[in-house]
């Protein structure tokens, strides 16, 4: 079944899913060894495979978040409103954070005058503006400790709804 229905997620939801986990789980450790390289153009190699993930991660979300206004979710089976409020607010949150993660880290770049390839095309800005890219800098790593702290919740949540509510809640991605 690739589309979803009123019980389960879809094919095409469950890869969006997992993939995104994927590629996030190796991502934002990858960035944090970056991140603790001293300047090299290994450093910049790297930082440059670091960006071009992103990049494919921010085309992923886009998509997935495309589908899923056009193929909405499973039927919560959370009878607690305030559950599924807090919920859904993750979800939001997650989506929004992975953006601003993805684009922050495109414009750090960008603002030091380094061309930054976004698969279909390059850019790369005429004027270093040092003070822009230190924001979008500290922008990047404040938003990948805020969507840890999202993922976390996630699971916990996950966990949480299998195991003491006894909801099969994995039937519904795996």
């Amino acid at each position: 079944m690739l589309k979803n229905n009123t019980s389960r997620y879809g094919l095409i939801a469950k890869l969006f899913h997992w993939v995104t986990f994927i590629f996030l789980i190796v991502q934002i450790p990858f960035g944090v060894y970056i991140s603790n390289l001293e300047f090299s153009s290994t450093k910049i190699t790297l930082e440059n495979y670091h960006i071009l993930s992103g990049v494919i991660i921010f085309y992923i979300i886009l998509a997935r978040i495309i589908w899923k206004f056009l193929n909405p979710s499973p039927k919560s089976w959370d009878k607690n409103k305030l559950r599924r409020t807090v919920a859904k607010t993750n979800y939001s949150l997650m989506y929004f954070f992975i953006i601003i993660i993805a684009v922050s880290g495109v414009l750090k770049k960008f603002y030091i005058e380094e061309p930054v390839n976004l698969l279909f095309f390059t850019i790369q800005s005429s004027k270093t503006i040092f003070k822009l890219s230190d924001f979008f800098y500290i922008l990047h790593e404040l938003s990948n400790l805020i969507l840890l702290f999202l993922v976390l919740l996630h699971i916990i949540a996950t966990l949480y709804h299998h195991v003491f509510l006894k909801q099969k809640i994995l039937t519904k991605i795996t």
